[in-house]
Formats: structure tokens, C-alpha cells, sequence
């Protein structure tokens, strides 16, 4: 019975310690979070990241940490036609959702004309933009080479995503944002 209890307290602390090492808090904001909002982020250890992954990167241009989706990986063919995701030759479903759901969402964090909810192979979430609003609505078809990433931030008319700094390398992505 000792050795189960020991057993058990052992597991827990490795627990703790393994959640120390692994999990952070980043700030951050967009239409899938509010202004300010912290979230908590998990280092990959045991698979690298996927598509769909809200990612916490190193941003060289900025120097700091950013959160964006990661849409991308090496050796896909990404390309942007008046808002509308392809992926692999393969359109991304946009539903678009009622505007008054959204009242609640403050001002500052500044929604698009656009809220939908865009599917991308199964991976479903809200984006924000206003048509036509920048060039980089639509952008010609890029494709990703060895240890490249494509990123788009969910509030399309107010992210400094791969549109505007290309694809971001694996070495730039620190983890995955869990909750």
C-alpha cells in the first residue's frame, strides 16, 4: 500500500514539474480572443505541429512572440482569392455567422464587415475581414518548401501573418496554444 501511495505522489510531481516545463502564458488578442486575453500554450515534445494549430512563434521582424493559426506546412500550396483560403488546390468552406452574436466583442478589437467561420480539413474557427479592404485579400499561389510554414492571424485585415512576412521556419514556432 506505501509503495502505491509513493507511486502516486511520484507520478503527480512528475506531473507538475512536466507542466511547469511545458506550458506558458502568452497575451494576446483578435476575434477569436479578446484584447488583452491570456491564453496557455504547450511546447511540442512529442509531435511537431499540425494544421489548424493556433501557434505561439518567435516574430523576427517585431522581435518578440506572436499568436497565429498555422494553415501551411512544407511542400502545401497556399493561395488567397477575395478572402477564400485554398490549400492544395482544395477550397476552405467560410459559413458566415450572424454580426449581433458578436455585440459583446469591445470596439477596439475592431471585427471586419466579414465573420465566418472557416473550415480548413476539419478544423474549424472564426475569422474576421472586410472585403476588399487590403491587397493581400488574395494573394498567387506560394508553395511551401522544406521547414517552411504558412500562418494567417484570424482577424485577416489586422495580422502581420505570412501574407506580409512570408513563411515562418519550424526553429520560430515555440508552442501550441491549448487553452
Amino acid at each position: 500500500m506505501k509503495s502505491i501511495r509513493i507511486l502516486v505522489i511520484s507520478g503527480a510531481i512528475g506531473l507538475l514539474i512536466g507542466a511547469f516545463f511545458t506550458l506558458r502564458a502568452y497575451t494576446i488578442a483578435g476575434p477569436s480572443y479578446l484584447l488583452n486575453d491570456r491564453v496557455i500554450a504547450k511546447k511540442y515534445l512529442l509531435r511537431g505541429p499540425e494544421r489548424g494549430d493556433v501557434i505561439v512563434y518567435f516574430d523576427a521582424n517585431k522581435n518578440s512572440v506572436a499568436v497565429k493559426r498555422l494553415i501551411g506546412l512544407p511542400g502545401d500550396h497556399v493561395k488567397m482569392v477575395d478572402n477564400i483560403l485554398f490549400v492544395n488546390e482544395e477550397r476552405m468552406n467560410q459559413e458566415q455567422e450572424y454580426p449581433q452574436e458578436f455585440s459583446q466583442v469591445p470596439e477596439e478589437n475592431g471585427l471586419g464587415k466579414v465573420i465566418a467561420q472557416e473550415d480548413v480539413f476539419g478544423c474549424k474557427h472564426l475569422i474576421t475581414y472586410t472585403p476588399n479592404l487590403i491587397p493581400q485579400s488574395s494573394f498567387e499561389e506560394i508553395e511551401l518548401k522544406e521547414d517552411q510554414y504558412f500562418i494567417l492571424g484570424d482577424h485577416r485585415d489586422n495580422s502581420a501573418d505570412s501574407r506580409f512576412v512570408g513563411p515562418i521556419r519550424l526553429e520560430q514556432i515555440q508552442a501550441k496554444v491549448v487553452w
